[in-house]
């Protein structure tokens, strides 16, 4: 899930239209499953009594890196809109794509 949420990421970065941009964030809507997924894997690695503070611990971490990810992104996106860089407006997409990436492969780990 993972990567098709990376693969979809990519494809909104380099999307040349708004169809295609849509197509892209259809990609990842189907990569979006790997959320749930990481909270079961998670879920099932925990000990019983331990699950609930595993869980909150979980939600907490998801809300920090939201958190800090908006601001981000807002960044990232005004820096690619200059027209003194070559980053290009698909600089934020970039970026999450190689994050879920990263995601992939600690979650190979936990596996």
């Amino acid at each position: 899930g993972a990567l098709v949420y990376a693969l979809g990421f990519v494809l909104a970065a380099t999307s040349a239209s708004g169809k295609a941009f849509i197509g892209s964030i259809v990609v990842c809507g189907f990569g979006a499953v790997a959320v749930p997924a990481l909270t079961a894997i998670v879920a099932d690695c925990a000990a019983p009594a331990a699950r609930g503070a595993v869980l909150g611990g979980l939600q907490t971490l998801q809300e920090l890196a939201s958190a800090a990810g908006y601001p981000l992104y807002g960044r990232l996106l005004a820096y690619g809109l200059r027209s003194d860089t070559t980053a290009g407006p698909g600089a934020p997409f970039l970026a999450a794509a190689g994050w879920m990436v990263i995601a992939a492969a600690a979650g190979t780990r936990l596996v």
